[in-house]
């Protein structure tokens, strides 16, 4: 069904200077947190605090959301972008990767998977092959670290989802939207993809999909496109090939969250993000 692959020098470097995963050799000055000690609860609770010191807001659950985020950028974003833009399928076994800690802030934490497997499907197995990625990642990874995060830091899980579906989104929607093969994988992501492949009894993609828009111009008076985009908001694409996606006429409409993720809270200027749901509208 597959075959063995690897990434070119071009690739692995998009992959990490745009998304913060470095699947070559990490740098000796490092300071590395394997990926397994996030599921310990009291480790993960003493990483979470650790983080919680840099925000002007020293809280873990404010920590957990901001990190919730980021986690998402450096390992779900990647990976999913590898699959869809170069064909290439990164095996991100959570025992295989780690965090290079070494950065101060939340939003410079990146990724270190040096020893994952990369894989390409065989004629006529893509979608299998898609299957079975989606699942090692969301499944096997994303939401065990998401588990313990919500137990460390007593934070609802949905928060986390949501976090981790904004970003998804902004893939799909702004960075490789109307491609066919970028529809059809954003396709299977929020309407395809069974709840089990997110080790959730339903999608979490596609529950948080819809929901209400609006204009960027009336999001604009509490919030700012800069701390939007820090937030991981998700606009609607131009493209008219994406699901759900809104016409290239017109400004592009902002998908509300549901579930409010603390911006507010871990910014400096303690701004709004324009997907907000707490703005009044």
């Amino acid at each position: 069904m597959i075959e063995k692959s690897a990434f070119t020098p071009a690739e692995a470097e998009v992959l990490s200077q745009s998304f913060g995963m470095l699947t070559g050799s990490p740098p000796d000055s490092s300071e590395r947190i394997p990926c397994l000690d996030l599921l310990d609860e009291a480790r993960c609770a003493a990483y979470l605090d650790r983080l919680a010191e840099t925000l002007p807001s020293p809280s873990r659950l404010i920590a957990a959301s901001q990190f919730a985020k980021r986690y998402a950028f450096v390992a779900a974003v990647p990976a999913l972008y590898a699959m869809t833009a170069y064909g290439k399928g990164v095996d991100l076994a959570i025992e295989s990767c780690s965090l290079d800690a070494s950065p101060a802030r939340i939003g410079q934490v990146r990724l270190l998977a040096s020893d994952v497997s990369v894989t390409t499907p065989r004629a006529g197995m893509r979608e299998r092959w898609r299957e079975e990625l989606i699942a090692r990642l969301f499944a096997e990874h994303i939401a065990r670290i998401w588990r313990t995060v919500s137990k460390a830091a007593n934070i609802p899980l949905p928060i986390l989802w949501e976090n981790a579906a904004v970003r998804v989104y902004s893939l799909y929607e702004k960075r490789i939207s109307g491609e066919a093969c970028a529809c059809a994988d954003y396709d299977y992501l929020i309407r395809g993809a069974p709840g089990k492949a997110f080790g959730e009894r339903t999608n979490p993609l596609g529950r948080f999909y819809g929901g209400r828009r609006s204009s960027a111009v009336e999001a604009s008076p509490r919030g700012s496109t800069s701390a939007a985009s820090s937030s991981g908001k998700s606009a609607t694409a131009a493209s008219q090939g994406a699901p759900g996606t809104a016409p290239s006429s017109g400004a592009p409409a902002i998908r509300i969250r549901r579930t409010c993720c603390f911006y507010y809270q871990a910014a400096p200027d303690a701004e709004y993000c324009d997907a907000c749901p707490k703005i009044p509208r």
